[in-house]
């Protein structure tokens, strides 16, 4: 029984992630995501104000189920390297995220630290 209810929550996992990636993709012009069991890579471009903000995973983010029933907590930290007016800026991303498979709710918390030229 507990070996089927960890495919189950694998599943669901899997499906929930692909639903975060997708909601992600509206805000990023060009990206990428690679998944396994818990953990992803995600890459892609970020259009702002006259340039864009190249994403790349560092390590790998991370999402499993959390002590609250029904929901997936996450986290991920990216590399961010700036293009065109953002040439040269450099930085790091983090988000640390929950997600509702059941309602597609999602709360996300973003810190990100660029160094410009």
């Amino acid at each position: 029984m507990a070996l089927l209810s960890l495919l189950q929550d694998t599943a669901r996992i899997k499906e929930s992630r692909a639903a975060l990636v997708q909601a992600r993709r509206t805000v990023v012009a060009r990206s990428r995501s690679e998944s396994r069991e818990t953990t992803f890579l995600e890459d892609g471009e970020l259009a702002v104000d006259g340039g864009s903000l190249r994403l790349e995973t560092v390590g790998s983010g991370t999402i499993e189920p959390s002590a609250e029933e029904g929901t997936l907590r996450g986290s991920v930290i990216w590399k961010v390297e700036g293009t065109g007016r953002l040439n040269g800026a450099t930085g790091l991303l983090t988000s640390n995220f929950e997600f509702k498979p059941d309602t597609g709710a999602a709360v996300e918390q973003q810190v990100v630290r660029l160094f410009l030229p």
